[in-house]
């Protein structure tokens, strides 16, 4: 009598018993459904790994202030007027119209950014990547993803990772549709420039939620940075300073301050003064002067100089004082 295997149950023919086809063919169809079982189960193993993983691991986010908790600048803001006319709101979004058409753009109670445009050409909100940190992604596969909500309209806005590299423009574009978008683009060459824009060519609103662009074909969770390493990261572009300032050198009509910049910039920022009544001088004995001007003298991307000037002031030591984070340091992309 036959006996079988203890796994598959194979027919174990005995020492005396011809070879049969019949018994040789079971066997076969035994191991060829075997195989196959264990190939399924391997290969949803796999999957549910995969799922599990792009559920659970994040790629780092390409871009800064990709969930909108920065705005140093304020919290509503209203572009109008001149084709080409941009403003950054939210830090290192900047918001372009390219008609007569109102942009208005607020930070909502969640952190989320909220956007309406009124014309009928062109309204656009963008983050420009510095150069640098674009290098790596040359040739290579970038995902972009996000979460919006569209408020009012007939247009859904388009979205699109802009490539700036002779002898043209690329662009890979898509509808954006309410809840969580993705799409996936290859970096092509070395572009000089790359951004991820929101378009709209009519009246419509709509609200950003979270914004994240990363290495690979696949997009994974949004994950947000901690406020305060995304307020570092963001002021490398953009940053408001206060303090109490020694006067390092004087002529008769003016007195020069070193003002350091707490976190290096991407470049010799553009410096002003964006309300002169909070920047004074005092004597050394801290008594308050008036009648000065406070031009920036030199710009690094570590410490600015201001140059007080007054007419034959007439002091030889001081202090510089800036209250209400009024020294402003711009390093952004335009």
């Amino acid at each position: 009598m036959a006996e079988y295997t203890a796994n598959y149950n194979l027919i174990l023919p005995t020492d005396n018993e011809y070879y049969s086809v019949e018994d040789a063919n079971n066997n076969a169809e035994l191991i060829d459904s075997a195989i196959k079982a264990n190939a399924d189960g391997i290969e949803a193993a796999i999957t549910e790994v995969e799922t599990w993983a792009k559920g659970t691991f994040s790629n780092p986010n390409l871009l800064t202030n990709g969930d909108f908790q920065v705005w140093q600048r304020g919290e509503s803001f209203t572009l109008q007027g001149a084709y080409g006319a941009s403003k950054y709101t939210a830090d290192r979004w900047l918001a372009t119209t390219w008609d007569t058409g109102t942009i208005i753009v607020n930070k909502e109670s969640d952190n989320s950014l909220y956007f309406s445009y009124d014309g009928n050409l062109r309204g656009q909100i963008k983050q420009v990547l510095e150069i640098e940190n674009t290098l790596a992604l040359h040739n290579k596969q970038v995902t972009a993803s996000f979460e919006i909500e569209i408020l009012s309209g007939n247009e859904q806005p388009a979205f699109a990772l802009i490539q700036h590299e002779a002898p043209g423009t690329y662009y890979a574009n898509a509808l954006a549709s309410n809840g969580i978008n993705s799409t996936t683009s290859a970096v092509i060459g070395t572009p000089s420039q790359l951004a991820f824009m929101f378009t709209v060519h009519e009246p419509v609103s709509f609200r950003l939620k979270w914004v994240k662009l990363e290495l690979g074909s696949a997009a994974t969770p949004f994950v947000p940075r901690p406020y305060g390493e995304e307020l570092a990261l963001c002021k490398r572009y953009y940053q408001k300073i206060s303090g109490f300032f020694r006067v390092y050198g004087y002529n008769v009509n003016t007195l020069y301050t070193h003002i350091p910049i707490p976190i290096q910039m991407r470049t010799s920022p553009t410096g002003s003064v964006i309300d002169t009544s909070a920047c004074v001088v005092w004597s050394v004995n801290r008594v308050q002067q008036s009648g000065f001007t406070f031009p920036i003298g030199s710009s690094f991307p570590t410490f600015v100089t201001i140059d007080a000037t007054k007419t034959s002031h007439g002091l030889t030591d001081g202090y510089l004082v800036i209250s209400g984070y009024t020294l402003q340091l711009d390093a952004e992309i335009y």
